[in-house]
């Protein structure tokens, strides 16, 4: 009889908790038929395994930077020149940028919605994001000044004449300055030393969005957080800087003769032969 009784109890605990596990589950057989159930259908531009179709295409974006930092002023003021392709089928009668510098400005949204206590976007009292000075654009052959619309960390420009599909150019122009943060965000700031300022910049010109297949103008504002969704392309940037700075950055320097020493030229060239870590200025030499 104690065996049967154990047993009898343990078949009426387990319908009970069936009975609750079927109460709390949020299952919906619904769900299944909803449209973000599903993969999306393949088309002629990606394939239903999200393979680029026999039609894909992907706009690029090629930059021609100058900067200016001015460490009196803790701040950098430029320039760049935005080549932009239309590979797709539509017409584009306006352009969306990034403006990811903005996110130093106090009325940003992702100083607005980031609930850490501080300073971490310099958001108290600090006057950063950028300046615009000018906005021009250059198509057809012919060159014309624009007043960009912008919101937050996004900039909209209004063309006069709609790019046309399949391999359209046009080319845009925009003077910019900002201060840098004192503190910043992550790839960002300043820091000050005995032996001066040292600088991390990151996000510092302004970008194309990326137009694609899927969701058209990716125009998603800068937060602060997470990676970032670009279009291909070259990039020719120039720095200026005080003599006494050393500048590192993306790419292939082109003028070592000019900021490096001779011993700092013949390292350069063994780690370009070479796979492992070469140090091209050690600690010792930095003053």
């Amino acid at each position: 009889m104690k065996k049967f009784f154990l047993l009898l109890i343990s078949v009426t605990i387990s319908t009970a908790m069936l009975s609750q596990a079927q109460t709390q589950s949020k299952y919906n057989p619904h769900d299944f038929y909803l449209p973000a159930f599903n993969p999306t259908a393949g088309t002629p531009y990606r394939s239903a395994n999200g393979a680029p179709g026999p039609m894909y295409w992907q706009n690029s974006a090629d930059y021609l930077i100058h900067a200016t930092l001015s460490e009196k002023d803790n701040a950098i003021a430029g320039d760049v020149t935005i080549t932009y392709t239309n590979n797709s089928p539509d017409k584009l009668d306006y352009l969306w940028l990034q403006l990811d510098q903005n996110l130093f400005n106090s009325e940003s949204r992702g100083s607005a919605a980031t609930p850490l206590s501080g300073d971490r976007f310099d958001a108290n009292g600090f006057e950063g994001g950028y300046k615009i000075a000018d906005v021009s654009v250059t198509y057809g052959g012919k060159t014309y000044k624009v007043q960009p619309v912008i919101t937050d960390t996004r900039m909209q420009i209004r063309l006069s004449n709609a790019m046309q599909p399949k391999g359209d150019k046009i080319s845009v122009k925009i003077n910019f300055n900002f201060a840098i943060p004192a503190f910043g965000a992550d790839r960002m700031g300043r820091m000050h030393t005995e032996n001066g300022e040292i600088y991390e910049i990151a996000q510092w010109y302004p970008r194309m969005c990326v137009y694609d297949d899927v969701e058209g103008w990716n125009t998603l504002p800068y937060m602060g957080l997470g990676e970032f969704y670009c279009e291909y392309g070259d990039y020719d940037y120039y720095i200026t800087a005080p003599s006494e700075l050393i500048v590192y950055g993306s790419g292939d320097l082109q003028n070592s003769t000019e900021v490096l020493t001779k011993e700092e030229i013949k390292r350069l060239a063994i780690a370009a032969a070479s796979d492992k870590t070469v140090t091209i200025i050690h600690a010792d030499e930095i003053g």
